[in-house]
């Protein structure tokens, strides 16, 4: 029989299991959403020649003074790949993003200078050498680093990859996992009337979302009925997978078939039971190479146990390295709490206002309420049984990417 562990020491305890990353290189334009296992270096340098940031007329600084009179000599557009030389006394005509031609150190803007309307440009302003000019290499060079390892891959990931000639990336292999919920009460779909003592399953929706939110390869969602049978059938057919994922059955009731099969397969548990409200019963252990969880049947709790303690061991396979709590909040209202061991993790609403994090945690905390998961957005972490307005408390974001 394991110890029952309090929710950091359970935290450290289901670390051990997680699938080790792997790797592979796939093409930038495939990457979306996933997590770099190297980071990625600029294979061209950007700009790769000094280019102009405004419309004007490419000139050398020394002979760009008030009052000058240069000879216009050319034109260059972006895309072209350059002009003739420039000499002192000359100005090309340039556009934004084109080359410097060779000479030229400057820009002098369309608004600091007069066409005389023949040969010449009159400068109204001088400039400085560089003005308006992006030299070469500016934004990074090649082979310098533009996006670090571990850095979940989003849009502006992959153009910045694009924009400096990266072709492909090295990102985490996408880890596989399986669900199995169990219930005689519960119906899948969401379509089908329900008779009298079902009610609609929520868990195997929940929990396969928030995993291929993360980048998991979902390869299998059952719903069973609390029969010991059904459930071993169900489990065994999913061997293979890096996660295999249980919701339901897992206490002490006569319908709660799970431990006993979960231990009839060999399975030894790291963790059975952990000091958190609400969320108790959790299961973990090893089947092979595939890690087991088994959480409560409870919506409630399964997703706090699920984003508290599994999301971010699943995400350590990823090369994401998630916390249960990366975040903090203060309470905009005063908590006072029943004593107990345990440690509450409690549904909230958390806001950013005047550079700081506030949280209201006035909404249902009932085990069995449903509408509060859909209305929080965040978790909050109690371990006290009295906090004043303005506590802070640990929070963890309940959205893609937190």
């Amino acid at each position: 029989m394991t110890t029952m562990l309090g929710l950091d020491g359970a935290f450290d305890r289901l670390l051990q299991l997680h699938r080790p990353v792997r790797s592979e290189r796939i093409p930038v334009a495939q990457a979306l959403g996933r997590i770099t296992t190297a980071a990625v270096s600029a294979r061209a340098s950007v700009p790769p020649f000094a280019r102009a940031m405004m419309d004007g007329y490419a000139v050398r600084a020394e002979s760009a003074q008030r009052g000058a009179r240069l000879r216009r000599v050319g034109c260059v557009l972006a895309g072209d790949e350059s002009a003739g030389e420039v000499h002192p006394g000359e100005a090309v005509r340039i556009m934004t993003g084109a080359p410097l031609p060779p000479g030229a150190d400057s820009v002098l803007r369309f608004e600091w200078c007069e066409d005389d309307g023949e040969d010449e440009v009159i400068v109204l302003r001088s400039i400085r050498e560089g003005e308006s000019v992006q030299p070469a290499g500016d934004d990074a060079r090649a082979g310098q680093v533009i996006v670090p390892s571990g850095t979940r891959l989003s849009a502006r990931h992959l153009a910045a990859c694009n924009g400096f000639g990266v072709p492909e990336v090295s990102v985490a292999v996408r880890p596989t996992a399986a669900i199995v919920i169990t219930g005689s009460e519960l119906v899948a779909d969401p379509q089908q009337p329900l008779r009298r003592g079902q009610i609609y399953s929520t868990n195997d929706a929940f929990l396969a979302s928030a995993l291929l939110e993360d980048g998991v390869d979902i390869t299998s969602v059952q719903t069973v009925a609390d029969d010991a049978s059904a459930i071993r059938a169900a489990v065994t057919s999913l061997s293979g997978v890096d996660y295999l994922v249980l919701s339901g059955g897992i206490s002490k009731g006569d319908a709660d078939h799970v431990p006993k099969v979960l231990a009839d397969l060999g399975i030894t548990p790291v963790l059975e039971k952990v000091w958190i409200r609400p969320g108790t019963p959790l299961l973990a252990g090893l089947w092979g190479e595939t890690v087991v969880f088994a959480l409560s049947g409870n919506p409630a709790a399964c997703l706090i146990q699920f984003e508290v303690l599994v999301r971010p061991v699943i995400r350590r396979s990823l090369g994401w390295l998630d916390t249960p709590f990366p975040a903090s909040g203060a309470l905009t209202r005063p908590l006072s709490l029943k004593p107990v061991k345990h440690t509450r993790v409690l549904r909230a609403r958390g806001w950013i206002e005047s550079g700081r994090v506030w949280v209201d945690t006035a909404t249902s905390q009932s085990p069995g309420v449903l509408s509060s998961l859909a209305d929080a957005n965040c978790l909050v972490r109690v371990d006290d049984v009295s906090c004043p307005p303005g506590t802070v408390v640990p929070l963890r974001w309940l959205h893609p990417g937190s």
